[in-house]
């Protein structure tokens, strides 16, 4: 299942040193994922240790001829993510990464995990493992949570949780949710089918908005739409905000109902100005992608800006709170416009898409990179 994920930094410092431990008795190839900065140095737990360059995304992989209990030991600066799953973890310590936001250690046997000073930890997947109890209370930035499989967990306290949007845990676990969460305050569980899975989501409407400003040719609005477990009948509505009457996109009706929903809407306005686009919905979840020269201010969750091939010669998306992607390909941006673009965005995004600009190969990537930002040329 693919998650887009969104968070804000906090003070913690991403390039601090971490160390993380994993104890495992594998045989054959272990394989884990990191995404860190810098030189990273692997002690295999066999005699072998070796330093590897990290640039983002990192696979780190060795070969174990025979069966034994190990602990595989890695340090480097800025580890902000970890995947280790299906390795035969009987153990797995990062109490000393507290820059990680994303941990996945799924299908393991792992009976504790200590996650008390992982305080900027966003996405944890740590589903069919051994857990019989999980502390999330210092991780205050959470906002997914899949913790079902295997484990024997029977409550789970998320009181601290107010960003946490997204939930997987078994039938029977008791969940205490923070009064101030924006998307549990209202939530309803619904049966996944799978294992008696329960996945809890905010079921009420939502309203949101995209301002733009003189917009060329056509906009387009294209939503991805997930999360309507209960196959109730539920609606997306667009304002175009020049006075037409608003488009309505049914979700979820009877046999139709699929998992995930593509829907494209085009718009094209006859004059030039300002234009408030108001979308509204309730009980389910959805990304969306705009294709527009001028967005000025958005407040939508998960919103991917697409404004490629506009021939741009400055972009400030300082006015969009929620900004998760943007691909700004084949416009006239020279390095200080990319530059200038960098700073206007907001912290920890997704990606940035950057090719075919003038400044392309000059500009300043790090101004993004330290923002949280992935630039891709």
């Amino acid at each position: 299942m693919a998650k887009q994920i969104i968070s804000e930094k906090g003070s913690e410092n991403v390039n601090a040193e971490c160390e993380i431990t994993m104890t495992h008795n594998k045989q054959g190839k272990f394989e884990v994922s990191i995404d860190g900065n810098g030189d990273i140095t692997v002690d295999w737990g066999d005699g072998t240790i070796e330093t590897i360059t990290c640039n983002r995304y990192k696979s780190l992989s060795h070969e174990y001829n025979d069966q034994a209990i190990r602990n595989v030991v890695i340090k480097g600066n800025g580890i902000k993510s970890l995947s280790c799953d299906n390795m035969q973890l009987t153990d797995l310590d990062v109490s000393k990464c507290t820059a990680l936001t994303n941990l996945s250690c799924t299908s393991n046997q792992i009976t504790c995990l200590d996650i008390s000073k992982n305080t900027a930890l966003i996405d944890l997947n740590c589903q069919d493992n051994e857990l019989s109890s999980l502390d999330i209370s210092q991780c205050i930035k959470l906002i997914s949570l899949y913790c079902d499989h295997r484990n024997r967990i029977s409550s789970l306290d998320a009181s601290k949780c107010d960003v946490l949007k997204e939930l997987f845990c078994d039938y029977d676990v008791e969940v205490t949710f923070c009064e101030n969460n924006l998307y549990f305050d209202n939530y309803e569980s619904a049966d996944s089918g799978y294992r008696a899975r329960h996945r809890y989501y905010k079921y009420e409407e939502h309203k949101s908005f995209i301002t733009v400003k003189d917009p060329i040719d056509d906009i387009t609005l294209d939503f991805v739409i997930t999360l309507n477990y209960d196959k109730k009948v539920c609606l997306i509505s667009v304002d175009w905000g020049d006075g037409s009457e608003a488009e309505m996109i049914p979700y979820g009706a009877g046999d139709d109902f699929r998992d995930e929903e593509d829907f494209t809407l085009t718009k094209r306005f006859d004059d030039a100005g300002e234009y408030t686009i108001t979308i509204k919905e309730s009980g389910i979840g959805y990304s969306v992608t705009c294709g527009t020269n001028n967005i000025t201010s958005s407040n939508v969750r998960n919103l991917n800006y697409d404004c490629s091939n506009y021939n741009l010669t400055s972009l400030d998306v300082s006015g969009i709170e929620n900004l998760e992607e943007l691909d700004c390909r084949g416009n006239n941006l020279s390095s200080s416009a990319l530059n200038a673009m960098f700073e206007s965005l907001p912290q920890a995004g997704y990606c940035i898409y950057i090719s075919d600009n003038p400044g392309t190969d000059d500009c300043d990537r790090s101004i993004a990179e330290d923002k949280g930002w992935e630039v891709e040329s």
